[in-house]
């Protein structure tokens, strides 16, 4: 249950102060920000939109990421009824124990299953280079697989090509 309008304003000063801490391992601190950010719910919508997006900018924040590019979203949204019981422990019971263990074995997951689309991706993409290379015998294919291979705008205009290219 959020708290009342009147303590919400005091309530999200004091979160503010927490995530500007330095003194917390950052990856517990973020687990606890984004349970109070959840629990103080400060808006009428968004909150989960905006707490996710908390998650790899505290990370961020606190130097435990190169860049604010880890989210749980997808870890969060298969664990959605455990996800929910784990903040109301937090507020029924002040079951912290859990909810750190469930945050911290999702982001295990997650990382994990980041990791695993990123050696899907970097193998697509040594896999098209020599697909390129044996089609055209050409000096230059790599440089065009590379520029391509940058350009988002031009490979999501070229994938329903390429995929009609692929079952023919």
């Amino acid at each position: 249950m959020p708290p009342s309008p009147l303590v919400l304003n005091s309530a999200l000063e004091e979160w503010q102060t927490y995530i500007g801490l330095t003194t917390e391992d950052p990856v517990l601190q973020t687990a606890v920000a984004h349970a109070q950010f959840e629990i103080l719910h400060p808006f009428k919508d968004g909150n989960g939109r905006i707490g996710r997006m908390l998650i790899p900018l505290v990370l961020y924040q606190r130097r435990a990421l190169s860049r604010p590019m880890f989210y749980m979203s997808e870890y969060l949204e298969a664990h959605r009824d455990d996800y929910y019981d784990r903040l109301l422990g937090i507020t029924a019971h002040k079951d912290w124990h859990g909810w750190l263990t469930f945050f911290l074995q999702g982001m295990v997951e997650q990382a994990e299953a980041n990791l695993a689309k990123v050696k899907s991706i970097r193998d697509l993409y040594e896999e098209t280079k020599r697909s390129v290379i044996d089609l055209t015998h050409s000096q230059y294919a790599m440089a065009v697989v590379d520029a391509f291979s940058r350009d988002r705008l031009f490979l999501e205009r070229l994938s329903p090509k390429l995929q009609v290219l692929t079952t023919v």
